[in-house]
């Protein structure tokens, strides 16, 4: 799972990517995810911005607080493009640390392993799938299908 791409996962939606890389791996298969701790990066490094352009001088995007799920965990940021300020594209957000994601992994695999990349981003490595649970009988709690 490369590309920094946890946050576009809540806890709850997570489980079924582990779900699905379980089922899609060989017995001694190893799952690999691209990471960093972005709660000490956002929250204690730089501190959350309501308001934060992202990218450089030359091509970036505005991103505004828009919102919080507590039951999902999920802060909204809503992305302006200041080309085409109107066409705002708003995203649910999961800010992960490497302690919950190298937990999750420890859950669903037998054994996990940190490989420090660069300092602040990580391989975390998760040898064996248990497969205790199977993406099929994962419907996800209540709360979320009580509304649909």
């Amino acid at each position: 799972m490369y590309g920094l791409s946890t946050p576009h996962f809540n806890p709850w939606e997570i489980i079924k990517v582990f779900l699905g890389a379980c089922e899609c791996l060989e017995d001694d298969g190893i799952f690999i995810i691209d990471e960093v701790d972005r709660r000490y990066g956002i929250f204690l490094t730089r501190g959350y911005q309501h308001l934060l352009a992202e990218g450089d001088e030359d091509k970036f995007v505005l991103s505004f607080h828009s919102g919080y799920d507590m039951l999902k965990g999920t802060f909204s940021r809503t992305h302006f493009n200041p080309i085409f300020p109107k066409k705002g594209v708003t995203m649910e957000l999961f800010f992960w640390g490497l302690a919950e994601i190298g937990a999750f992994t420890f859950l669903f695999f037998k054994d996990v392993d940190f490989v420090n990349l660069d300092g602040t981003r990580h391989f975390i490595l998760g040898y064996g799938p248990r497969r205790m649970l199977k993406s099929k009988d994962f419907r996800g709690p209540f709360l979320f299908r009580k509304n649909k």
